[in-house]
């Protein structure tokens, strides 16, 4: 395969996965080209069989999109949800996100990317939002707050909130019941 032809098949989204592979030629011939033209710069690898078109052939996708493919399942959640929904006040310069998988830290040329790790009957609570062209698994407001004080076992005022006008009590209050008392003692103040 030319790199010309790589470009025209996964021109859409930029970005080659383990699994697509198969589909874009043979595997045991496509596998060191894909090595040889990541040593030439053509595509950057951010873990093992997921590379990126080089951004002066397609701008990269959003890293909150990308964060949903390196580690599948998953979304966009703590920090990095709670910053672009403007409840904490800090930028994030990293995604962080949740999954049912153990935890675990891609760093990448074009980014870092943490995955934690949360029990399967609170994996639950996002929604698809639209970047462009593509489609973003994100925690809602509230249960980004609640991944947030779950995970990391902050307390809403060592998090700085603001804008809490956004969140809905009452999602907030249903989201609870699925979690520990002691999320719920931390949450008494906003609820």
């Amino acid at each position: 395969m030319k790199y010309i032809e790589l470009i025209e098949k996964v021109s859409k989204i930029g970005i080659i996965r383990p699994q697509d592979i198969p589909f874009l030629g043979k595997p045991s011939t496509l596998r060191p080209q894909l090595s040889k033209w990541k040593k030439q710069g053509k595509l950057i690898e951010l873990r093992k069989g997921f590379y990126l078109l080089s951004s002066e052939i397609k701008p990269f996708p959003p890293l909150f999109y990308l964060s949903n493919i390196l580690l599948f399942p998953s979304y966009v959640s703590l920090q990095s949800a709670l910053s672009y929904y403007g409840l904490i006040p800090e930028a994030v310069f990293s995604v962080t996100a949740v999954s049912t998988r153990r935890t675990r830290t891609f760093s990448t040329p074009i980014g870092v990317f943490t995955f934690r790790k949360i029990k399967q009957e609170l994996f639950c609570g996002y929604t698809k939002v639209k970047f462009g062209d593509f489609n973003v698994l994100l925690a809602t407001p509230e249960k980004a707050l609640l991944d947030t004080i779950y995970i990391t076992h902050q307390s809403q005022e060592s998090l700085r909130l603001q804008n809490l006008e956004i969140l809905d009590k009452d999602k907030l209050e249903e989201m609870l019941k699925t979690y520990p008392l002691w999320v719920k003692r931390k949450m008494e103040n906003i609820v």
